[in-house]
C-alpha cells in the first residue's frame, strides 16, 4: 500500500482449501498483479487505521484476525457478515464477493 500516492498494489493473495488450510500465495492470472487506486477517504482512513493498528513491519498485516495472523474468510462470513446482515435484514445469501465492482 502507497498511501502518499493513494494507491494499492495487488501482488498477493490469500487461499484457504480443505486440504492446504490458509495461505498466501500469487494472484491467480497476469492481469490479477495490479495497482489500484484509492480513493481519497480510503486514504485517510487506511492511515488513521495504521496510526490506531500499526502493521507488524512492511510485511505486516493491515487487517488482522483477534487472535493475530490473516482475517479468514469463513471466521469473518460466521462472526461479522451473517451477524451483519441478519440485524440489517439482507438475504444472507449476499457475501462481500458481491460488492466488488461498488
Amino acid at each position: 500500500m502507497d498511501l502518499l500516492h493513494a494507491t494499492v498494489s495487488v501482488e498477493q493473495q490469500i487461499q484457504q482449501t480443505a486440504k492446504h488450510g490458509v495461505y498466501v500465495c500469487p494472484p491467480k492470472t497476469a492481469r490479477s498483479h495490479r495497482t489500484v487506486p484509492l480513493p481519497r477517504m480510503a486514504a485517510d482512513a487506511m492511515k488513521a487505521h495504521l496510526r490506531d493498528f500499526p502493521a507488524d513491519g512492511a510485511e505486516g498485516w493491515i487487517f488482522t484476525a483477534p487472535q493475530g495472523g490473516p482475517v479468514v474468510y469463513t471466521h469473518f462470513m460466521d462472526g461479522s457478515w451473517r451477524p451483519a446482515c441478519a440485524k440489517a435484514d439482507i438475504a444472507k445469501a449476499t457475501g462481500p464477493h458481491a460488492l466488488r465492482h461498488h
